[in-house]
């Protein structure tokens, strides 16, 4: 039997936590990684201790997002954030996403202060502009359902030993 790569494992695990999200329109999981190793996790919902999404009902905003979902992304980031204090300049933080990011999120996963070296997504957010933004700072892969990475710049298949030795 063929072994895994990281990135379909962490994305699988992404996937699992994703099913997590209590919102009706989407489900998405984030994990963020520190040397292969998951150190935090987050999926979009309603900010924690509101009420579960009741239904098709979402109260949306001009641009089609849902006014109180809290993304994927930005809880695993915050749950990092306040966890990560030393960090080593040969440390490497991934982030795995269901979903790629949305502009604010990007704008976020970008501005972070522990700098991610790699970002990895499975579906294509219906704005473009956060995935565009994120591969302009950093490595960007979307890794199929079948273990295949794409190369987001060069739509490029890629090993995981090409991934992890730039």
């Amino acid at each position: 039997m063929e072994r895994i790569s990281r990135p379909a494992l962490h994305m699988e695990i992404a996937e699992q936590v994703a099913r997590r999200s209590t919102c009706f329109r989407a489900n998405v999981g984030a994990i963020i990684t520190l040397n292969h190793r998951t150190i935090s996790y987050g999926y979009n919902g309603p900010p924690s201790g509101d009420e579960h999404c009741k239904g098709n009902k979402c109260e949306l905003k001009e641009d089609g997002g849902c006014v109180r979902s809290v993304h994927a992304e930005i809880n695993a980031i915050h749950f990092a954030n306040t966890h990560l204090d030393d960090l080593h300049p040969d440390d490497h933080l991934d982030l795995y996403c269901t979903y790629s990011p949305c502009p604010y999120c990007a704008m976020e996963i970008t501005d972070f202060s522990l700098k991610f070296s790699r970002y990895f997504f499975r579906h294509r957010y219906r704005d473009e502009r956060g995935l565009i933004k994120v591969s302009e700072h950093m490595p960007c892969y979307r890794v199929t359902p079948s273990g295949y990475i794409i190369e987001e710049v060069t739509n490029r298949i890629v090993t995981e030993r090409e991934i992890y030795e730039t």
